[in-house]
């Protein structure tokens, strides 16, 4: 639906210039959910306001639908415009007009006879589940509900492409995944293809297909969700995921050493992280009967992405005689990825 090839936007003159995208380059299918996460100022918003040409990029092209925007006049590009909504972390929200009337300005720009405009806007208002709002005005509204405004007018000229600048970011928690879950509603029944863009990891795991890694103006890494999850390839990527899925040690056991009494004994304490099949396997209690390990579980959470479940353990292990890597090794053959946090071993 969107190929974006060897992008680059500078901003300022050498020697002062800021190369805010470098070459970006992206494949974003037809119907998914596509998220493209960064720090602040990593380029995400640039990025999707070059796509939408507020922005007109130095270099590159950008493919919508099989049209080359990038070379539209500007006639040509107002028209194409239509066929890509957006919604904003700041709503944007003209706050002279009701709710119906802000939903219902994109297509009196556009034109659209009068019954026409009144149709959609209550279908919209339906869709987004605040037909009982229609003649209130933003400043009556929770931000949820702003939000959902800002979605419905998005709506408006039937796009084939949504954009969302960091739509979720004025939210709290909760509202954010009512949000959320009504975008993930409307690309399922409208077939559209959704691109956001966020700095929360947690955003891209509860509803995107897809996610891209930007930083410092550059795409360092993209895959599906749940590959970019399992394993992350590039130090930014990491460091996203760590925020959703790592457990820290508990600080009285970072402080304190591991007791050792027996002879020939080792003892770890590792955190073990799991994905996919092997999230739903007895793999710890196997290892414990084949190796002969004593297992003590120190914290652990489990979650699930596109229904993929996975998760984190943080265990103390403890065998002898050599036992213990006969273990670890065991557990990295089934797939788990372990981090030893501290190691201490016992000579006879």
């Amino acid at each position: 639906m969107i190929q974006i090839r060897n992008l680059t936007k500078v901003y300022g003159s050498y020697p002062n210039q800021i190369v805010a995208l470098d070459q970006v380059s992206l494949d974003i299918a037809k119907g998914e959910i596509f998220g493209i996460i960064g720090l602040s100022g990593a380029g995400k918003s640039t990025l999707i306001r070059c796509i939408n040409m507020l922005e007109r990029p130095d270099q590159g092209e950008i493919t919508i639908g099989g049209k080359e925007i990038t070379a539209l006049s500007r006639r040509k590009l107002r028209q194409e415009r239509r066929k890509i909504g957006m919604i904003f972390q700041h709503f944007n929200l003209l706050s002279s007009r009701t709710v119906a009337d802000n939903i219902a300005f994109p297509l009196e720009v556009a034109g659209v006879p009068k019954t026409e405009i009144v149709k959609r806007t209550q279908d919209l208002l339906g869709l987004v589940g605040l037909t009982d709002k229609t003649d209130m005005y933003p400043s009556q509204l929770s931000g949820g509900q702003k939000q959902r405004v800002g979605i419905a007018r998005a709506l408006a000229n039937n796009p084939e492409v949504l954009l969302c600048d960091e739509a979720t970011s004025a939210l709290d928690p909760q509202t954010t995944k009512t949000i959320l879950a009504l975008l993930q509603d409307i690309n399922k029944r409208l077939g559209l293809t959704i691109v956001l863009i966020t700095h929360e990891m947690d955003v891209v795991k509860e509803i995107c297909d897809s996610v891209a890694v930007i930083s410092d103006g550059k795409i360092v890494e993209t895959g599906s969700v749940v590959e970019i999850f399992a394993h992350p390839q590039t130090e930014t990527a990491r460091q996203f995921i760590q925020g959703v899925i790592q457990i820290d040690l508990p600080t009285e056991i970072r402080n304190s050493g591991l007791v050792l009494t027996t002879p020939s004994e080792r003892a770890v304490i590792a955190r073990l992280s799991f994905i996919g099949e092997s999230a739903g396997e007895p793999i710890v209690s196997s290892m414990v009967r084949l190796f002969n390990v004593d297992v003590n579980i120190l914290a652990g959470n489990i979650d699930h992405i596109k229904g993929v479940p996975f998760g984190t353990l943080v265990v103390e292990l403890r065998a002898l005689n050599g036992g213990l890597d006969e273990a670890l090794q065991y557990l990295e053959d089934q797939g788990i990825e372990i981090e030893v946090l501290k190691d201490e071993s016992r000579s006879a």
